[in-house]
């Protein structure tokens, strides 16, 4: 399956669909079994929510 590029912008017209966003981590919280991931690209920002069991993390 291919994802598609998309920009911050254009998220909204994405909904239910795996798509790439590439960017920076502007800042990382965590509560619980959860990350709240905010990142950012050239257009704006967004809040990504994960699950810590989901994904590798390291302490930087």
């Amino acid at each position: 399956m291919h994802m598609s590029n998309v920009l911050i912008k254009d998220i909204s017209n994405h909904n239910n669909e795996k798509v790439t966003i590439k960017g920076w981590l502007v800042n990382r919280r965590s509560s619980g079994s959860i990350l709240f991931l905010t990142l950012r690209d050239g257009t704006g920002f967004i809040q990504a929510v994960v699950s810590k069991q989901d994904v590798e993390t390291r302490d930087v």
